[in-house]
């Protein structure tokens, strides 16, 4: 077991174990790593017998098919309590704690005006932190590790949880996003957790199912990709090269995308001969979303930082308000070749921020 393993363990059992309830939430626009890891901790709070609710309030957020289809499936089982906002607040006592997956940021969760009155905040994440990351001493965020749901993973593995085949099928599927089906942030300790959800009851059938694309949504990420890329090379040394791809919808920029479909075109970008990707679109009127990818040697996650974003060296994102993404999209590539031109390392300076001015 990782020190990192274990410091997580002691750390949910310990406020599990000292709360009357246990609340947990991911990032709005729930993903597949952010309700297989949330379905992972409530089975761990459910075996040390404790009530346990997801939060998702998503109002804003397009739900992706196979997460709706995950959610579908609950309803069928009721097998976990998922809640909204407002039920929350009614449910929410004095010796209750939060626990928050897959973000560390205020802004990311919907629970953020109330996170002063939880007994306990427990914050299990694998992507970079900074100033606007929630303070709390029970952070365990590990950016080496795939997913939070390999984290959680781990966790009921460790501490010979029983989970049902839905949780499993979710932590699975929130792996397999992460890791872009294992061609990314991948180690054998990823396949290993991977394989141990597989004997708990995953389906990689059933996984797979939930990846599949609707034509529509295929067809947007495809114009994307193919339609509306620019590619530029960057010389690095004598023999480095970088080649960073650029993509947004040129023939039409006001289109709105669900965050998932630009992650998905910045993640297709790098089945091509490039080595970092950057996707921009609206994903509402006056809020332009970038998903950043990178094979690793340029950090997106420091890249997107400079733009009041976030993330890891290798997958990374933010939301600028703006009613004119050409800005957003010129302000990106400026920045992107002065960071490559003058540091090989491609390493940001940290305390340097980019506000595009419309």
């Amino acid at each position: 077991m990782s020190s990192s393993t274990k410091n997580l363990k002691l750390i949910l059992s310990s406020v599990i174990n000292g709360s009357e309830k246990i609340f947990i939430t991911g990032h709005m626009g729930v993903d597949f790593d952010s309700i297989g890891a949330s379905m992972g901790v409530a089975c761990l709070a459910e075996d040390l017998g404790k009530e346990a609710y997801i939060i998702i309030d998503d109002e804003d957020f397009e739900l992706e098919p196979g997460v709706k289809r995950l959610l579908d499936e609950n309803k069928r089982t009721k097998e976990f309590k998922i809640i909204r906002l407002e039920e929350f607040k009614a449910l929410l006592g004095t010796e209750d704690s939060l626990v928050i997956v897959d973000a560390n940021k205020k802004y990311q969760v919907c629970v953020q005006a109330q996170l002063e009155h939880f007994q306990h905040i427990v914050v299990v994440d694998h992507h970079e932190p900074d100033s606007y990351t929630i303070k709390t001493p029970l952070a365990v965020i590990n950016t080496d590790i795939s997913s939070s749901s390999e984290q959680i993973a781990k966790v009921l593995q460790c501490m010979k949880v029983r989970y049902s085949s839905l949780a499993a099928n979710a932590m699975l599927a929130g792996i397999g996003l992460d890791t872009s089906r294992y061609k990314k942030n991948t180690t054998s300790e990823t396949h290993d957790a991977a394989e141990k959800l597989i004997l708990h009851g995953a389906s990689t059938k059933f996984v797979n199912k939930l990846f599949l694309a609707e034509f529509e949504t295929d067809k947007k990420v495809s114009n994307l990709v193919y339609n509306g890329s620019l590619f530029e090379n960057y010389e690095r040394g004598l023999f480095e090269k970088t080649r960073i791809a650029f993509t947004l919808n040129r023939s039409n920029p006001n289109e709105i995308y669900r965050k998932e479909e630009l992650a998905k075109a910045a993640d297709k970008l790098l089945d091509y001969d490039v080595d970092v990707s950057f996707a921009t679109g609206y994903v509402k009127p006056g809020i332009v979303s970038i998903s950043a990818r990178s094979l690793g040697d340029v950090d997106v996650g420091k890249i997107m930082g400079m733009f009041n974003g976030g993330g890891n060296p290798r997958s990374a994102a933010t939301k600028i308000n703006t009613d004119d993404i050409t800005i957003v999209e010129a302000s990106l590539r400026s920045q992107v070749r002065s960071i490559l031109a003058h540091d090989t390392s491609s390493k940001a300076d940290e305390d340097k921020h980019v506000y595009v001015k419309v």
